[in-house]
């Protein structure tokens, strides 16, 4: 019986000297993750056609700066656009950005459905944030949108 005691107590033991291990590992683990950097994003659009047809690809170029005062890591550029347009492909968007560094990104934008009872105005809105783990000072910023009229004859599809 003795010894069934004692071989309990070290299993009781050596459970808790590994709850304890992975209480501290985790503590450390979450505790690199909360320090926080600061990248001011900043995104401007540069080129946007006012018009566009049906069924056409245009060119919609913006750019990311990041004002600092940190540099800014895993960046997530997206392009939100209305129900007119399909993305066709985004390049050239930053995965990071030094302090003080722009990057240049196209998009490329098909007109696709245009059918009757729409307006005749598209949108699209280019934004820019950084890391879960990173602040922005200004995130009014991380946005840019414009507008394309349609000037073509509306179709059903391309």
């Amino acid at each position: 019986m003795k010894k069934q005691g004692l071989v309990k107590s070290l299993q009781v033991l050596l459970i808790a000297t590994l709850i304890a291990v992975l209480t501290i590992s985790m503590t450390l683990i979450q505790t690199g993750r909360a320090q926080t950097t600061t990248s001011d994003l900043v995104v401007r659009l540069v080129s946007v056609p006012k018009h566009a047809k049906a069924c056409e690809v245009f060119k919609v170029t913006f750019t990311v700066t990041n004002l600092g005062p940190d540099p800014a890591d895993d960046i997530f550029v997206s392009l939100v656009i209305s129900d007119h347009f399909d993305i066709v492909g985004i390049l050239e968007a930053p995965e990071s950005l030094d302090v003080g560094e722009t990057a240049t990104i196209t998009a490329f934008i098909k007109v696709t459905a245009f059918v009757p009872g729409e307006t005749r105005t598209g949108r699209l809105l280019a934004s820019a944030t950084p890391a879960e783990f990173s602040s922005d000072p200004n995130p009014e910023d991380n946005f840019a949108g414009a507008t394309v009229r349609l000037i073509s004859r509306r179709v059903m599809s391309c």
